[in-house]
């Protein structure tokens, strides 16, 4: 009660289910009016308002609330404890939560293809979890999903990982700023790795394979080989050039687009998003592929208008990527390189730019990554395996010289060059950055 105030004695207006008494100040003045009732466990319940209607709107409907829990229609809550939120069940939370998660961090929506792959990480999900309150599920519980989820691969696994962590991260900390369902994440394991790529596992294309993977595919598809590996473009980019997407004035080639099909990954393929919003930029097109360009359009463009496919393929109206895959792994098969796929030749062109004497930074640019990290990645381990190349060579040159080939020195000579282009592009790099210090130290 608060303090300097009072109620009567006796209830006034005895209610027919419970009573109605009014609060008094210290000068006996009414304050409000106080409605009770003895809930069926517990005790007494209160609840005070301004008028007498309000109170007595109240009352019939807790009377109302007690008569059900008493006849076993419902199970009784106090009005406390019904104002804190419901948990929901699993399935309940990922049924009204789960399209949150049809965006990327960035914002653009997903790709239905990785949508798909979310639905069915969420349908086992949902099998597994589907019935458990969200408060109900503890780290060990998902410790014991983790060591035995039944899946196929790495991949699957890692999905449906992610898919739980970040519907249970949004019941403990809401983005709304609603309030919190369950107290803490239980999602506390590492998230699994992400499955070795097999580019860290397959060399690099060669020049001479390059042609002859080339010359061995269709006429109308060779001249993707020049922009896989001259471009670094993902076989998906490739697909989606249209006409109008090549500059042979300008030397550029404006990377907008990937195949995509409708929301549910169904359908036939239309043009969408890149992969990601570093992907769709202006890449150069090298001088002497410009020549190959107009050699495709004229021999296999029927319909040369700016909105024309570039690959204008019989059947469809967009370039299967799996199509141009199959046809690859023909065409790499004959140049005795079945283990090639058709980004390995993203992979080289990267590659390559690095044994060119490219930055990291010059990396990122020329691959288009999201992060510096994905593109440190492919300089460490192309740098690395040229240091490497390096060493075995000197090491073996110095102590068997006799046995020193014509080539195996011309190829010395080139990563000796190669190593000093990028030491004279570092140097001056940092003489300009130098020169620039000192100006603001002179400010």
């Amino acid at each position: 009660m608060h303090a300097g105030m009072n109620k009567t004695s006796t209830p006034r207006n005895p209610h027919k289910w419970g009573c109605i008494t009014t609060r008094r100040n210290k000068d006996g003045q009414p304050t409000s009016l106080r409605a009770s009732y003895q809930p069926p466990a517990g005790r007494r319940i209160y609840r005070d308002f301004p008028t007498r209607t309000q109170a007595e709107t109240w009352l019939e409907g807790e009377r109302r609330r007690v008569e059900a829990a008493e006849a076993g229609l419902i199970e009784w809550r106090s009005p406390t404890e019904r104002l804190k939120p419901t948990v929901p069940t699993f399935a309940e939370w990922m049924e009204r939560t789960f399209e949150h998660q049809s965006v990327s961090r960035s914002g653009r929506p997903l790709a239905p293809a990785t949508m798909r792959k979310k639905r069915l990480a969420r349908d086992r999900l949902v099998a597994h979890f589907g019935g458990k309150r969200l408060d109900r599920i503890t780290q060990r519980d998902v410790r014991d999903w983790l060591k035995a989820p039944g899946f196929t691969g790495p991949e699957p696994l890692r999905i449906a990982y992610c898919t739980l962590r970040a519907a249970l991260a949004e019941a403990a900390n809401p983005p709304d700023g609603g309030r919190p369902l369950i107290e803490r994440n239980p999602c506390v394991m590492p998230i699994p790795p992400k499955p070795v790529s097999k580019a860290v596992r397959i060399p690099p294309a060669t020049p001479a394979q390059l042609a002859a993977i080339r010359a061995a595919m269709p006429a109308r598809l060779a001249l993707a080989i020049d922009l896989m590996a001259g471009l670094a473009l993902r076989p998906g980019e490739a697909c989606a050039l249209t006409i109008g997407d090549l500059d042979l004035d300008a030397l550029v080639c404006h990377v907008r687009h990937s195949p995509r099909r409708a929301a549910d990954d169904r359908g036939e393929l239309m043009l969408g998003d890149t992969k990601n919003r570093t992907s769709s930029t202006d890449m150069p097109i090298p001088a002497g592929m410009a020549g190959a360009i107009r050699d495709h359009i004229r021999r296999f463009c029927p319909d040369s208008g700016p909105d024309a496919m570039l690959f204008q393929p019989p059947q469809s109206k967009i370039l299967n990527p799996t199509r141009l895959g199959y046809e690859f792994g023909r065409a790499a098969a004959k140049a005795g390189r079945p283990d090639l796929v058709p980004h390995m030749l993203r992979v080289t062109a990267i590659t390559e730019s690095v044994n060119q004497g490219a930055s990291p930074k010059d990396v990122q640019r020329f691959g288009r990554h999201a992060t510096a990290a994905v593109s440190l990645e492919h300089y460490q381990r192309a740098h690395d395996a040229t240091r490497q190349r390096q060493l075995a060579d000197d090491v073996y040159g110095e102590l068997m010289g006799g046995a020193e080939t014509p080539a195996m020195l011309e190829r010395r000579l080139r990563d000796k060059l190669a190593e000093a282009r990028r030491l004279a592009a570092e140097i001056d790099r940092l003489n300009r950055r130098l020169t620039h210090v000192r100006r603001h130290e002179q400010r």
